[in-house]
Formats: C-alpha cells, sequence, structure tokens
C-alpha cells in the first residue's frame, strides 16, 4: 500500500482512513443546464465533464457560471486495519476569496461541519 498523504481533506471520509491517493484538478465551469447539470473543463481532458447541481453546497450555488473556477478533488482511502478494496471519495469546493489553495477551501469546509 501507498504511504499515508495524512488525514483527508474530505467530509464523510471515516476515522483513521488511509489516504493513498489523492488527485487535485483545477477547473473551468464551461456551461450550465439550470437544475441538471453543469459541465466543466478539466485540465488534460479532451472532453467536459457534466456535474450535478446536487454536489454543490448551497453557499457555492450563485458562484457556479462559466468561467468560475473550481477544485475536484479524488481520493483513494482505505481503513487502517486494511483488508478492503480502498474506496474512492471525491467533492469540488468552488474558489472563494481567501481559499487560496485546495487544502484550505476543503479543510476550512470540513471543519466547520463539526461546528
Amino acid at each position: 500500500m501507498t504511504e499515508d498523504l495524512g488525514p483527508s481533506w474530505l467530509a464523510g471520509t471515516p476515522d483513521g482512513a488511509v489516504v493513498a491517493r489523492r488527485d487535485v484538478h483545477r477547473c473551468t465551469v464551461a456551461g450550465i443546464e439550470p437544475g441538471v447539470f453543469f459541465t466543466a473543463r478539466i485540465p488534460g481532458w479532451r472532453a467536459r465533464r457534466p456535474f450535478d447541481w446536487a454536489l454543490i453546497p448551497d453557499g457555492d450555488v450563485p458562484l457556479v457560471r462559466p468561467g468560475a473556477k473550481f477544485w475536484l478533488v479524488t481520493e483513494r482511502i482505505a481503513p487502517r486495519c486494511g483488508g478492503r478494496t480502498p474506496d474512492v471519495l471525491s467533492a469540488l469546493a468552488f474558489r472563494r476569496p481567501g481559499a487560496l489553495s485546495p487544502q484550505r477551501a476543503f479543510v476550512t469546509r470540513r471543519e466547520n461541519t463539526h461546528a
């Protein structure tokens, strides 16, 4: 197994999980289908990828517009005790003032969910 990358950035990760891989993509909203999905360009991908509106926290909905930037983070996690195939978790966070890095954007959001 790969070295643990430290605590997960994503909410919903079980306590004690090992983060074996983390991929961070800086994406740009390309098009919007209100109430259904929006599409985004992801560096290194040929086609635009669709995203469900349900992935957007209520406070971020006004930020979803063509040209808006967001981070897509995918983590492969496994329980510390092993014996299971790693789960893949992903989430996205739109860029807000003060969130200068993807880690800060996700860690701040995760800390605020426990308040």
